[in-house]
């Protein structure tokens, strides 16, 4: 029996909003995020599924930076029946 090569699903979400406001005390500011989201899973035969994601936020006066990985471990889909 060989080894097979493990694979991945990999997905890239991401938001970003940009907006001008005024006041009559502050004149007018600029408003800007940016999200960016990279998960990766992989589901086991049995229906476990394993994965990570890192989170990159910039903002108004903020650099991009990422957020620590978050790691993840699910049973079940909801999209599909359990395998029998």
């Amino acid at each position: 029996m060989g080894a097979s090569a493990a694979t991945a699903q990999v997905r890239f979400d991401g938001e970003a909003r940009f907006g001008v406001t005024y006041e009559d005390s502050r004149g007018t500011d600029l408003d800007t995020r940016f999200q960016f989201d990279t998960t990766a899973e992989t589901t086991t035969d049995s229906g476990l599924t394993f994965g990570a994601q890192v989170r990159t936020r910039a903002g108004a006066g903020h650099s991009a930076a990422p957020n620590g990985p978050r790691f993840f471990v699910t049973t079940g889909d909801p999209r599909r029946p359990p395998r029998r």
